[in-house]
């Protein structure tokens, strides 16, 4: 899960130019704040790219995985393939 961090010294400036009270502005931020956002609900399909970066594995490697079958994709096109996050962690398992 991620959580976003605040900036406390830019809240007057942000509050005077949202032509609010900084003290209603910084409550406001801080409610956000502790709201948690799961990765899966963000994004649900990932890129050759991401999952390279992700994993530091090269792109050329995932593409490999998925054209023997070991990662199982969705392909948009001839050249747009996405993998689900749940098969990815899967693979990571080791999951068949």
């Amino acid at each position: 899960m991620k959580t976003s961090t605040i900036n406390y010294q830019n809240i007057p400036v942000a509050a005077m130019a949202l032509d609010m009270d900084p003290k209603d502005l910084e409550a406001k931020l801080q409610t956000i704040s502790k709201t948690e956002i799961p990765e899966t609900e963000i994004r649900d399909l990932l890129t050759v790219k991401d999952i390279a970066f992700r994993g530091d594995f090269s792109e050329r490697q995932v593409a490999r995985w998925i054209a023997d079958g070991k990662l199982k994709s969705v392909r948009f096109g001839r050249r747009c393939v996405r993998v689900q996050v749940t098969e990815w962690k899967r693979f990571l398992k080791g999951g068949k």
